[in-house]
């Protein structure tokens, strides 16, 4: 089982092949990055993930990009350093565009799905599985997901009950997402 200091393999992306799964990579990246800040750290800072509230005033004083130029610079920002440090391409330029479109819409759901119930699905994983530490199953739902509806690769059966069905709440957080998107356009 990983560890905080082991490391994994380097990711190797071939593009323009590979286009569509690093943009799912960046849009799983992009929504799992508000949980993370806040369930592997919320603990440290004392907020309940009841408290939307607390929450929001938490990520204004992170200065967490609420407007699509500030999501933009924190994309680029974290897709230059997977390139320094987690990935490597044949084509850097076209690996950042895939993965800063991906992680912007993948940011921007979670700022809808996040108070609508993604924090409380996520954050019932609690117990490790045999194989992966409990931040891996709470990413893993949304990396499933991301390659469905970015990729277009169908969703496997886990076999881990917590995991699909925190991949349904997010299939049903989406579809409202795209509901209200579609009304206010």
């Amino acid at each position: 089982m990983p560890t905080k200091h082991s490391r994994l393999p380097r990711l190797s992306f071939h593009l323009p092949e590979d286009a569509l799964l690093v943009q799912a990579l960046g849009y799983a990246r992009g929504l799992y990055w508000l949980p993370y800040l806040l369930l592997e750290r919320s603990q440290a800072i004392g907020i309940p993930l009841t408290d939307w509230t607390a929450i929001q005033e938490t990520l204004a004083g992170w200065k967490m990009p609420m407007q699509q130029e500030g999501m933009e610079a924190l994309a680029a920002l974290i897709s230059e350093h997977q390139l320094l440090k987690e990935v490597t391409t044949n084509h850097p330029l076209a690996f950042c565009i895939a993965y800063d479109q991906g992680w912007v819409q993948g940011y921007r759901f979670g700022l809808y799905a996040h108070p609508r119930g993604l924090m409380k699905a996520l954050s019932a994983i609690q117990k490790p599985s045999v194989l992966l530490p409990v931040s891996y199953r709470r990413y893993f739902p949304i990396f499933l997901f991301a390659l469905e509806l970015i990729a277009h690769q169908p969703i496997c059966k886990t076999g881990d009950k917590q995991i699909e069905q925190t991949t349904q709440v997010i299939k049903r957080l989406h579809e409202q997402y795209q509901k209200q998107s579609s009304t206010d356009n």
